[in-house]
């Protein structure tokens, strides 16, 4: 039985020899049943205590200790109970057998963190407490010790200190801006970049609000309003902002917010990255649309001055001109200045625009001698300048761009008098606004020149009237066509940067360190939605390509259409679900019975067309996904309770290019082929398709298309798609000399446990499969260096007894591909990008 485990003496009542003992009823107990009570609690609890607990008496040897204890030094109880403590260790450190004779004396003693070498070689860490025990008598009865094996939080401490001082030091060598600030804005920490930045130093910052520096003073209140939002919320919260310099001036930058805890005290880590070129690149874009828009209304010389005011807005310039140059006769051939330049800044006489030669023109023309854009930030301090004509505003800086062609410059752009220097950006600016003045200034002038013509010719022979009727109707279909192709150039511009802007961006997020798993999944689904919309996309251009070449082909065999339906229904069903819209099915036979033949990718793809734009063109209610049978053909339908269309669009709508309207355009992006390639592809299965819409009531597309209707599906034959797929002990060579295809494939088939070997051409993929008899099935890359995929497959086909199946993996997807692939002996087709549940059909199908 353990003795009793008394504390020290303390104020109570007085034994027979004098010695005081606390009043506890512990203490009070006078029956020996009541003793044994006590002491079977005390070992119950020691023995389930959550840390490792010893009980020695004044020698040293054990008398109860807890499982934790057990379990945490190895050793059994019943080989330890009565035990010395420095036999059951023998080479205890004598740094703590002092210790135990310093608590036998009446210390109480203990340590955060103590290192002891454990029997493997290994440190181990401990958190101890080392305290007597007494007797009833007031007497050091033994020692208690409480340990607890700290290594894996002392270890942990560690690698959170090196990651925090690997992020300081990436942080402070960031190229971005980087605060932390308190919950009130009162910045505590800076990075480098900040004080380039912003022209304060460190001292400064940390001594200031972040509201002091990143947001202008009519922003503040509204800001600081919605600071208090963010905070509450903790999490990451992006917006744009201007940042304040310690000149006065101001840059935009992109902010991302987040509440971060620290010693349990809540701070605010602020990432600002400037976005001044890209604020820039914006503007710039908006200003060439806002041209091209301009001149479909307005003559040359209007034109032009908007030009130059759109110009002198974007690099901040008080002057602008553009000349005008025929590179043959030396001559100016016209001269425009912005109406900002004649307004405040110049006073010249009407009679001074005129012709003149090059050889009396000034240092503008420097650019025009050295064929390429010239910089004077420093004018007055030029020795060639020739001076201003009478009223002409005093120059200080100058920006001048040529404009080449064929060899020759025939225009040229500039502009002045910028509060700071000119730079490589602004060069930029010009030379692009410069570019598209020539061009659509050129296109004008061509265009007033045949008006011309063909006003006097008409005026000359009333018998060319009709000839001149035709010509302005072509004129007006290649305008149409132009402004078509030139939309359909924006909207693809814009349907490939979108996708891969989330692409690039958040693939350089993923590489960031130490990112939360919620947004690793997230980030990746991200790509791999704009990888998904960007095949798609490349999948309509190559539709496009095979419809214009006459190379898209018909392969008809049986289709369950009720199946077909089912699968695009659950392909757009989540998308639908995000915007609150149903989707609905109506089958009009049962899934036995719905078996016809035609093409099925050809369906599918017409199908998933007309559902996907319904999708993105409802905003509530429902989409119904359909078809009604006939004898000799059936009609689908796809029915929603988007905007409708107006009747007018209802057969321009499947030409190519067309979109309704450029702000439909703007809202929902596309490229104006899905229609298109919808109307071709019913035509090429014998059938039709049609529009019922009107505006505010929804639209219904439908297509017919003949049939024939296959054979009775049984009841009990069902799609099956399988879920788990397992290639154990299986050997599969991949030929592809791409790293980072073969990073893909092996990473996909190494988790179904099979064994991989590689070839990197087509040689090789011959010559480790005649070294290899154990393997499986091949998957073969098409294009290869030394020796392409179908000729090493010829050659192992010609060795192959075994017949080992061959599955051709090629980045064509044109017509006659496949074919190609299967006459050469492979066994089974995949177009890349390859999806995995496609590869792992292939091979399962190919192994049995």
């Amino acid at each position: 039985m353990i003795r009793h485990l008394q504390p020290p003496p303390c104020k109570a009542e007085k034994n027979n020899k004098g010695i005081r003992y606390p009043k506890h009823r512990l203490y009070r107990q006078d029956t020996r049943k009541k003793h044994v009570y006590s002491d079977q609690m005390i070992k119950y609890i020691i023995k389930h205590a959550h840390s490792a607990i010893a009980v020695h008496d004044r020698n040293l040897r054990y008398i109860f200790v807890s499982e934790k204890y057990l379990k945490d030094y190895k050793v059994e109880e019943t080989n330890i109970i009565g035990k010395h403590h420095y036999e059951v260790f023998p080479d205890l450190p004598q740094k703590w057998r002092q210790v135990h004779q310093r608590v036998l004396k009446g210390e109480v003693l203990r340590m955060e963190w103590d290192s002891y070498p454990a029997p493997d070689g290994k440190t181990e860490w401990t958190r101890w407490e080392c305290r007597p025990w007494y007797e009833p008598d007031g007497s050091i009865g033994g020692i208690i010790v409480y340990t607890e094996i700290t290594t894996e939080k002392k270890l942990d401490e560690e690698k959170l200190r090196a990651s925090e001082e690997k992020y300081r030091s990436l942080v402070e060598q960031s190229s971005e801006i980087h605060y932390l600030h308190d919950m009130a804005g009162n910045i505590l920490e800076v990075n480098n970049e900040t004080c380039i930045r912003s022209g304060y130093s460190k001292a400064e910052l940390e001594n200031m609000s972040v509201f002091d520096l990143l947001y202008c003073k009519n922003e503040r209140n509204a800001i600081i309003k919605q600071w208090g939002e963010w905070s509450a919320g903790g999490y990451v919260i992006k917006t744009e902002a201007n940042h304040g310099r310690k000149d006065g001036s101001t840059f935009p930058v992109e902010l991302s917010v987040r509440k971060v805890a620290f010693g349990g005290r809540h701070y605010i880590l602020a990432l600002a990255r400037d976005i001044t070129g890209r604020k820039l690149s914006e503007k710039l874009t908006s200003a060439r649309l806002r041209l091209v828009e301009y001149s479909r209304d307005h003559n040359v010389k209007e034109f032009l001055k908007k030009t130059l005011d759109e110009a002198e807005e974007l690099t901040s310039s008080k002057v602008a001109f553009y000349h005008f140059i025929d590179q043959d006769t030396g001559t100016i051939s016209l001269q425009e200045w912005s109406d900002n330049t004649t307004g405040k800044f110049c006073n010249i006489a009407e009679n001074y625009k005129m012709h003149y030669p090059l050889s009396k023109a000034g240092i503008w023309t420097d650019c025009v001698k050295e064929r390429r854009p010239i910089i004077h930030n420093d004018y007055e301090a030029l020795p060639g300048r020739k001076g201003m004509p009478e009223g002409h505003a005093e120059i200080r800086r100058q920006l001048t761009v040529p404009v080449i062609r064929g060899n020759k410059i025939i225009a040229v752009l500039g502009v002045g008098n910028k509060e700071q220097d000119y730079s490589m950006k602004d060069v930029e600016i010009i030379t692009q606004l410069a570019e598209q003045a020539w061009d659509i200034a050129e296109k004008k002038i061509a265009e007033d020149a045949l008006k011309e013509n063909e006003l006097r010719l008409k005026e000359q022979n009333e018998r060319y009237l009709a000839l001149n009727i035709e010509l302005s109707k072509a004129r007006k279909k290649a305008e149409e066509s132009d402004r078509l192709k030139t939309s359909f150039l924006a909207n693809m511009s814009h349907e490939i940067r979108t996708p891969m802007n989330a692409i690039i961006g958040f693939s350089e997020m993923l590489l960031r360190p130490g990112i939360e798993n919620d947004k690793h999944k997230a980030f990746t689904k991200i790509i791999n939605s704009s990888c998904h919309q960007l095949l798609s996309l490349l999948d309509d251009i190559i539709d496009i390509a095979k419809i214009e070449t006459g190379q898209m082909d018909i392969h008809k065999g049986k289709v369950n259409i009720n199946h077909t339906i089912s699968r695009i229904k659950n392909v757009f069903e989540p998308q639908a679900a995000r915007k609150g819209v149903r989707i609905e099915t109506y089958f009009d036979l049962p899934d036995q019975n719905a078996e016809i033949i035609t093409d099925s990718s050809k369906l599918n793809q017409i199908m998933s067309n007309l559902a996907g734009n319904a999708v993105k063109f409802t905003e509530e209610g429902t989409i119904e996904i359909g078809y009604s049978s006939a004898e000799e053909c059936m009609e689908f339908y796809v029915k929603d309770t988007g905007p409708g269309i107006s009747k007018e669009y209802h057969e321009v709508i499947f030409d190519r290019f067309r979109q309704v309207d450029c702000e439909t355009t703007r809202k929902h992006g596309g490229t104006g082929l899905g229609l298109h390639i919808c109307k071709v592809l019913a035509e090429m299965l014998g059938g039709q398709i049609r529009l019922d819409s009107e505006p505010g009531k929804g639209s219904v597309f439908r297509f017919t298309i003949p049939c024939k209707q296959g054979n009775k599906t049984p009841d009990n034959l069902k799609e099956h798609k399988k879920t788990s797929y397992s290639f154990d002990g299986k050997v599969i060579l991949v030929a592809e000399d791409e790293e980072t295809n073969f990073l893909y494939l092996n990473e996909l088939i190494e988790d179904k446990c099979a064994r991989i070997l590689r070839a990197h051409n087509g040689h090789e993929a011959v010559e480790v499969f005649n070294q290899n008899p154990d393997i499986d099935i091949i998957l073969m890359d098409i294009k290869m260096p030394v020796m392409d995929g179908i000729s090493a497959t010829k050659k192992i086909k010609s060795q192959n007894k075994r017949h080992v199946p061959i599955i051709a993996l090629t980045a064509y997807a044109m017509s006659g591909d496949r074919e190609m692939c299967l006459n050469a002996g492979c066994d089974a087709y995949l177009s890349k990008p390859i999806m995995q549940d496609e590869l792992y059909d292939q091979i399962a199908r190919l192994l049995v």
